[in-house]
């Protein structure tokens, strides 16, 4: 079972913007409220970071980030347990490279999902290829999903 959902406020397009996904194999997932204790936070801005999102990792837990800081740099920087996996790569910078983002603001979802396959062993990267397509169609699919993989092969990781 799998649910999800945002959390934004009154802004407008560009404001930050949190998002909460639950994932279950065997158990429906009944509950809609947002995630206080993640297992794994993805952050595709570090700009609005913040120290809650840091410190309610729980622990054997994964930050995902988009920073042109190393995954030992992050470490140090915002103090991170030593029980968390860190996984980093400079989304920005491979974004504006390929001419994807938009008013100015680059584009790092797709890209974004190479980093969490390179950080999570239960899902690899030829599957999420596939997912990529599948939700996106052939012709936006095959562009996004090799994007992606690029993102994947930048990716920088530190293991507790």
């Amino acid at each position: 079972d799998v649910v999800a959902f945002p959390s934004f406020g009154a802004e407008r397009r560009g404001a930050p913007v949190q998002a909460f996904a639950r994932i279950s194999k065997n158990k429906k997932i009944w509950t809609r409220a947002q995630i206080k204790r993640p297992d794994i936070a993805i952050v595709l801005d570090e700009t609005v970071i913040t120290p809650d999102i840091i410190k309610n990792i729980k622990e054997n837990g994964i930050l995902i980030i988009n920073s042109e800081k190393t995954p030992e740099a992050l470490k140090n920087f915002y103090n991170l347990a030593n029980k968390i996996k860190i996984a980093s790569a400079n989304i920005n910078k491979f974004c504006i490279e390929r001419d994807l983002y938009l008013e100015d603001i680059p584009i790092v979802n797709t890209p974004i999902l190479g980093v969490l396959t390179k950080a999570l062993d239960t899902i690899d990267l030829e599957s999420m290829k596939k997912a990529i397509i599948k939700v996106m169609g052939e012709k936006k699919g095959v562009s996004n999903s090799s994007l992606a993989e690029e993102a994947a092969k930048l990716t920088m990781l530190l293991n507790f």
